[in-house]
């Protein structure tokens, strides 16, 4: 899967009342992701939470949710490295955010 890359950041927004999710791709060879609950002014740092790709992949068809695009490099890496200081990810969790930090384009 050289030369392959996730995209990042994407912003997916609930329908019915504008709160947001911000999905990161940090164990993919896992097939999970976490999402990042928000409003519109922000996220929520301290409460992530794991998705996997079938929960993924069921929100996507539901309907509820329309993706928004993704967050420009800069705000992402802001993001993530808000995600590693809010302490509510496990050891391997932070790890993998970590790796993920360095391999964003800066």
């Amino acid at each position: 899967m050289k030369g392959f890359q996730f995209r990042q950041g994407t912003v997916y927004r609930k329908k019915e009342d504008g709160s947001r999710l911000l999905l990161i791709h940090h164990d993919p060879m896992n097939l999970e992701s976490i999402v990042v609950p928000g409003d519109e002014r922000h996220f929520d740092a301290k409460r992530p939470a794991l998705i996997s790709i079938d929960s993924l992949i069921a929100l996507r068809k539901s309907g509820q949710y329309e993706e928004v695009g993704d967050l420009d490099a800069e705000t992402l890496h802001r993001e993530l490295q808000r995600l590693l200081a809010g302490g509510a990810l496990t050891e391997k969790a932070a790890k993998l955010v970590a790796a993920v930090v360095r391999e964003l384009p800066r």
